[in-house]
Formats: structure tokens, sequence, C-alpha cells
């Protein structure tokens, strides 16, 4: 088999948002990337996708469709970090945004 297996991904993944036994941040584990194996999992249970319309005086029909990528994770400084993770891992593009008790990561 290739490349990690979805068990040792998620375990991967684990170490990106540990923290010290008083609640810090462990940085040095941050810096790494995420795995290609945990984005799709997480992805596959947390994510979806959707379609916006929007009015355009440009288009043809009067509106623009945009193809919308959300994932989404509870409010707390961990989840911060990885929805932060994800976006790096997809090239830095879109945005979180906070809603609720949710962070959300959406990329059009």
């Amino acid at each position: 088999m290739e490349g990690p297996t979805p068990v040792s991904a998620l375990i991967h993944a684990a170490t990106m948002v540990c923290t010290t036994k008083d609640n810090n941040i462990n940085v040095s584990s941050i810096n790494k990337s995420l795995d290609p194996y945990f984005v799709t999992g997480y992805s596959d249970g947390e994510s979806s996708f959707s379609i916006r319309l929007r009015k355009s005086i440009d288009s043809k029909w009067g509106y623009k469709i945009l193809p919308v990528f959300s994932i989404g994770a509870q409010i707390n400084p961990h989840n911060k970090i990885l929805l932060e993770k994800v976006k790096e891992f997809f090239g830095g593009i879109g945005w979180i945004s906070a809603s609720g008790n949710m962070n959300t990561y959406r990329k059009f």
C-alpha cells in the first residue's frame, strides 16, 4: 500500500493540534502541513458543497453561479488552527468565519 494508512493519517493530523499539560498549544506541531488523507476524511464527514446565485449585470441571465466548498468545526482554539491549516492546504484561498458556535472555512 502506498502512502499512509487512514489510521496513520489521523494520528498525524491529531498531532497538528495537540496541547501541552497546561493547555497551551504545541507550536512545533502546528508548523507541519496536513496529510491529504486526513483532509479527505475530515471533508467527508464535515464538509459540503453548495451553489450560490448572485445577481450580475455581466451575466447573460442576470445571475452568476458560484460553487462553494465549506467545512466546519465547533469554535475553540484547536479547531480554529485546524481550519487555518485546511485553508493553507487549499493554497490559502478562502476565508474562515464564525457564526453561532461554529467556525467555517469557505472557498469559492
